[in-house]
């Protein structure tokens, strides 16, 4: 069988991802804060394994704009306060 015609799924967000994962479609790798309710309220089991950090990083534009200064200081507030921070 030609492996670009197997079935596949299109889930566009994590958050879809979690929807999917939770309805049994398959398996996934969740962020932690989504997962850990889920897991807590026995929607999910653990496969085990490690746990998977990954850096990240926010890239803008360095042409001056208040409308793209003020996204950076909320992306970076959010990140700050909802990021597990290593």
């Amino acid at each position: 069988m030609d492996p670009a015609l197997a079935p596949r799924h299109l889930v566009p967000s994590t958050h879809e991802l979690a929807d999917a994962v939770v309805a049994g479609l398959g398996w996934g790798m969740l962020l932690t804060m989504q997962a850990e309710p889920l897991l807590a309220r026995g929607e999910l089991i653990a496969l085990g394994g490690e746990t998977v950090t990954s850096a990240l990083f926010w890239q803008v534009a360095t042409t001056r704009s208040a409308l793209l200064e003020a996204l950076t200081d909320t992306v970076l507030e959010t990140a700050r306060r909802e990021l597990e921070q290593r």
